[in-house]
Parts: structure tokens; C-alpha cells; sequence
């Protein structure tokens, strides 16, 4: 279990048309373009708020869990993607 937060993502950083997924060492940054990214949601967990999953047509990249729900929630709306409800 300690392992796997090698393989989910620790930081999200957004640009006018990009998100970009920081993971630690040795798993290198993801940049993915918003209109490749299909459906964007967190993931309630017991304890601590959850986590959150951005899926795109080929792959689901998962984030380490937030202890805060308002900072998952403020990224998620930030994050147009197809899904989306207008």
C-alpha cells in the first residue's frame, strides 16, 4: 500500500488549455490537454476526503487522497473536460 503513492498523482497544475499531474520520483509528470479528458470526480473515502480520478479515452490517473474536500472540489471546477455539464 505505501507503494502505490509512487503510481497516483501528488499535485495538479493548470494552464489555459492543460492540466499537467505531478507524481513522485520515478514517475514523470503527465500534461494532458482538457479536451482529452473525459470525466473529472472524487472519490468519498472514510477518514480523509477521498480521492480524485481524471479519466481520458485511453487511461485513469489517480491522485494520492485529499484531507481536504474544498481543495479536490476547487480543482474539479476548475477543469472543463467533456463530460461536463454546462
Amino acid at each position: 500500500m505505501t507503494t502505490s503513492m509512487f503510481f497516483r498523482f501528488h499535485k495538479v497544475g493548470l494552464d489555459r488549455s492543460q492540466v499537467e499531474l505531478f507524481y513522485l520520483w520515478p514517475e514523470p509528470s503527465v500534461v494532458l490537454d482538457f479536451g482529452e479528458i473525459i470525466d473529472v470526480k472524487l472519490t468519498r473515502a472514510g477518514r480523509n476526503c477521498g480521492h480524485m480520478e481524471i479519466t481520458t479515452q485511453h487511461e485513469r490517473y489517480l491522485s494520492v487522497g485529499f484531507r481536504k474536500c474544498d481543495n479536490a472540489e476547487a480543482v474539479i471546477k476548475q477543469i472543463p473536460f467533456r463530460g461536463a455539464r454546462q
